[in-house]
């Protein structure tokens, strides 16, 4: 099953816009991959890494608010004196897509039980079209429901205008993000003190690892 959910995810080009797809289906993505560079067809984006020092008489990550996938209001307070990893994922209704992505970041959580705190926030991408029919989304918000994750599955959100998410708003600020890439999925890893943040753009759950690791043996 999952080296035909693979074929098709990875046609769509979701090997580079998709960073679960990229951990789970890496044979596929890696032949994806120097096809198109054969081709010439599409221009390979590498992960940018930022950084951003967060100074004491500034706002913290840590005063904010969201609700998860169940409506509850999740104090981003509780997450002070672990690494945490929010990401900024599209939504993607094909059946397994969304499982697929949750249980990768799920296997990172599971590295690090008592240290990493993670959470995922889904957004529509514009050129999604979710109305498509009224089961389009259906195995999505089966994965969106789903009880007893070892994540923090968080609400749908907007990144973009004037309904932008709180959450990712902070970020915007700090980051200067004048635009967003919908084509890309963005990490942001915050320090135990969240005296500092790294954004990372087009990167995957396994790209993450090495700076998980680096923040648990620097600062905890």
């Amino acid at each position: 099953m999952l080296e035909s959910l693979c074929k098709q995810v990875v046609d769509t080009g979701a090997c580079e816009t998709s960073p679960d797809v990229m951990d789970a289906c890496e044979k596929y993505c890696i032949e994806w991959r120097e096809q198109m560079q054969k081709e010439n067809t599409s221009k390979i984006r590498e992960p940018k890494t930022n950084t951003v020092n967060i100074k004491e008489n500034e706002s913290s990550i840590f005063d904010l608010t969201a609700k998860n996938s169940m409506g509850s209001t999740v104090d981003f307070s509780e997450f002070q004196g672990y690494v945490t990893v929010v990401a900024y994922v599209a939504k993607l209704c094909k059946k397994g897509e969304a499982e697929m992505g949750y249980q990768e970041y799920e296997k990172v959580k599971q590295i690090w039980p008592y240290s990493l705190e993670f959470l995922v926030f889904t957004f529509e991408h514009p050129k999604i079209d979710y109305d498509e029919d009224d089961e389009f989304c259906e195995h999505f918000d089966k994965a969106f429901k789903k009880k007893d994750r070892k994540i923090h599955v968080m609400e749908e959100v907007k990144i973009d205008g004037p309904n932008t998410h709180p959450v990712y708003a902070y970020f915007k600020e700090k980051f200067q993000i004048e635009e967003m890439d919908y084509g890309i999925a963005t990490f942001f890893l915050i320090t135990p003190d969240g005296d500092q943040i790294e954004m990372h753009q087009g990167a995957s759950a396994r790209h993450l690892k090495q700076y998980i690791d680096a923040h648990l043996h620097r600062d905890l």
